[in-house]
């Protein structure tokens, strides 16, 4: 059977590697038989929880025919608090969800690649229980592959700024855009790095 876990420590202090290894337990999260894949984790500072994402194919991932972005909320002790959320259900190819904590909202900002001919990414705003706060947004459409993503979060201005690889000009050369905590666009796409070998 194959599960999504999440490790964590439930004693701190221990001595030596072997002694910590006996003090790791796994944590269920998705617990059924089909593959999930990518997940990514973030801390709420406010309310001493995590929220893991995860992707689905159908067939053998996913129990519709469609493509899934998932999440679950998990307590500070390891515990699933509440039923999984839905945060994208699509026909399109969709992939490798990152997730980014906004402690000044209490609220997170998803990533995602969906195939639209390319792989170009998409976001959508959380509140604190995975309920969209607004509609989802493309972070870009360029006809070309968007790769090897991540992005940090600005507390002073509350801004996102997400950045790229882009197979555009034939390289994986570095893009980014910043966004506000509503996900409206506040610097658009530009380049970071162009030089050759990059």
């Amino acid at each position: 059977m194959k599960k999504l876990l999440l490790l964590i420590m439930v004693i701190v202090f221990c001595s030596g590697l072997a002694a910590c290894k006996k003090n790791l337990i796994a944590i269920p999260i998705a617990d059924n038989d089909l593959k999930k894949s990518i997940p990514d984790v973030a801390y709420n500072s406010e309310d001493n929880n995590f929220f893991v994402f995860w992707a689905a194919a159908p067939g053998q991932e996913s129990q519709t025919t469609e493509y899934l972005i998932s999440g679950q909320k998990i307590s500070s002790f390891g515990k699933p608090l509440g039923e999984p959320v839905e945060v994208l259900k699509t026909t399109l190819t969709a992939a490798m969800p990152r997730v980014l904590y906004n402690p000044n909202k209490n609220q997170y900002l998803v990533i995602y690649a969906v195939m639209e001919g390319y792989m170009n990414i998409h976001g959508v705003i959380l509140d604190k229980n995975g309920a969209k706060t607004g509609e989802p947004f493309k972070v870009t459409d360029v006809a070309a592959n968007q790769f090897h993503y991540t992005m940090a979060f600005n507390s002073t201005k509350n801004q996102f700024f997400i950045t790229y690889n882009d197979s555009r000009n034939g390289a994986g050369n570095i893009f980014g855009v910043i966004f506000d905590d509503t996900g409206k666009v506040v610097k658009p796409e530009f380049v970071i790095n162009n030089s050759v070998g990059h």
